[in-house]
């Protein structure tokens, strides 16, 4: 009979305890709250740029194709203008008439003449003294004596206006020649025009002209832009934008792009 009550006790425990159910618990955590955004906008490279020519002409050559790597400076289109060429040319055909050194005969004639009136003056300066020689003897007229020294006079004079005479040629051919080789400067200045560089090192996202059009300033030619670093400007809600800190971490994932997700990014607001 004890037997009996000994394991009706064990079986009556057993049963409570296998009735028993686990109770659930939660802990609470404190984290930031991730919040997804929907906003439409583009992406593109960092320094990109729309390419633009600063002169008109019809395209001579395209030298690159969209997807090519450029240094900064490098050829990208030539522009074709027989107008600017042809001046580049008139431009270089004056720079050589005006030369400096190519104008030594217009000097030479004028120093010549210098040389011719130094000995006439040191002549009549030797008459003029041998004039008032006489003249303080009591030889030859006052008329004499007058006559001698006009002539000494005026080729004193005539040898003033040659020395002149040849210190404005100079400076005339000197402003000659710099003012042709200004203008030549310029000429292949704006020659230069016509030959569109790149403005950056990177990539060309576009080209959107082709030989034999015509092109202006306000013209697009294409795209260029960096070819590592990229930018996602998006146009997002008021509501939403209330919500962004400056330099605030963020990650973006594109339609475009479903199993790519970009992270780290950080927020550059503009506003």
């Amino acid at each position: 009979m004890e037997n009996f009550k000994f394991w009706l006790v064990i079986i009556f425990f057993m049963s409570i305890f296998s009735c028993k159910k686990e109770i659930p618990f939660i802990t609470p955590e404190i984290k930031s709250i991730t919040e997804s955004v929907y906003a439409s906008g583009i992406v593109k490279s960092d320094r990109q740029y729309n390419i633009f020519s600063a002169s008109s002409g019809v395209i001579k050559k395209v030298l690159v194709k969209v997807g090519d790597v450029v240094e900064k400076g490098s050829p990208i289109i030539i522009i074709q203008n027989q107008t600017a060429q042809f001046n580049a040319e008139n431009a270089s055909i004056y720079a050589q008439y005006n030369a400096y050194s190519k104008n030594d005969d217009k000097l030479a004639q004028i120093k010549q003449d210098i040389q011719f009136v130094r000995i006439k003056l040191s002549s009549d300066s030797l008459f003029l003294s041998r004039q008032n020689k006489l003249w303080s003897q009591g030889i030859g007229t006052k008329t004499e004596l007058e006559q001698r020294e006009l002539t000494y006079q005026n080729t004193k004079t005539n040898l003033e206006s040659l020395k002149m005479k040849l210190r404005d040629t100079q400076r005339q051919l000197k402003f000659a020649e710099a003012q042709s080789k200004k203008n030549l400067q310029i000429s292949q200045a704006l020659l230069q025009d016509f030959t569109v560089r790149s403005e950056i090192p990177g990539r060309i996202y576009a080209i959107s002209k082709e030989v034999g059009e015509f092109v202006g300033p306000t013209s697009q030619l294409g795209v260029i832009g960096d070819d590592k670093s990229f930018q996602i400007e998006l146009q997002l809600d008021e509501y939403d934008i209330i919500k962004i800190k400056k330099s605030q971490e963020v990650v973006v994932k594109l339609d475009s792009y479903n199993n790519n997700v970009l992270r780290p990014l950080w927020i550059k607001l503009i506003l």
